[in-house]
């Protein structure tokens, strides 16, 4: 799984550089590892069903689509976490 992510992450940025800029340069540690733990966390996919079902519509069943559109979520959800701790940080 974490080899999954990290193509999902890696084609975000390659083919969107515009909208996710290319993680290498990020100042924070490989987030790959911190994008899977969020997954893997209690209730955060449930929590994206709703959204999931606006997006994919009568193609929810399709779990490579959804398992991809999940890891898009999570890298921002991840990024804003991480920011979110460095503020506290500096505070």
């Amino acid at each position: 799984m974490p080899y999954t992510v990290a193509i999902c992450l890696k084609n975000l940025c390659e083919k969107m550089p515009e909208i996710m800029p290319n993680y290498r340069h990020w100042k924070c540690p490989d987030p790959t590892m911190g994008i899977l733990a969020l997954i893997h966390s209690e209730g955060y996919v449930e929590s994206l069903l709703p959204a999931l079902d606006i997006m994919l519509g009568d193609n929810l069943k399709n779990t490579q689509w959804a398992g991809r559109i999940v890891i898009a979520i999570a890298v921002y959800d991840t990024v804003r976490d991480l920011g979110k701790e460095k503020s506290n940080a500096t505070t």
